[in-house]
């Protein structure tokens, strides 16, 4: 009997957390899909596109609900990308909406990301390593 429900809370245990956590692929792809985009608004030299991917790998990976969104993760990123942007280019960062909050929450409470639209992802994504991160 105990081993049964020891199953239980395992299988349990599994299923939330596969509902919460977003895959490490999918990060991967908004990660490099909004750093593209921030490339082309912000001419990233390719030390701050690395710096710029890896802060929003990190708050991608780390977003779980609503309280993350724009909470300790959120404000982690952005101090992240400023100090690997110039004045100017952070500047231009915070007035583009869409690269400032990429995780919009709806009252579904399901979570859109700003920057994914379907028709725009490029076919293949290269990313030249495995990056694993700082999220928790």
């Amino acid at each position: 009997m105990k081993t049964l429900k020891m199953i239980m809370l395992m299988i349990m245990l599994v299923m939330v957390s596969s509902v919460t956590a977003m895959p490490h692929r999918d990060a991967r792809r908004e990660a490099s899909f909004l750093t593209d985009r921030m490339n082309s608004e912000l001419q990233l030299s390719r030390l701050q596109y690395d710096a710029v991917y890896r802060a929003n790998l990190d708050y991608l990976l780390s977003v779980d609900n609503r309280h993350d969104v724009y909470g300790h993760y959120w404000k982690e990123r952005n101090h992240a990308i400023k100090r690997a942007l110039t004045s100017r280019q952070y500047r231009i960062f915070k007035s583009v909406h869409e690269l400032y909050y990429p995780v919009v929450l709806h009252e579904t409470r399901t979570r859109h990301f700003g920057s994914l639209d379907a028709k725009r992802v490029p076919k293949k994504i290269v990313v030249s390593e495995v990056y694993f991160g700082g999220h928790r």
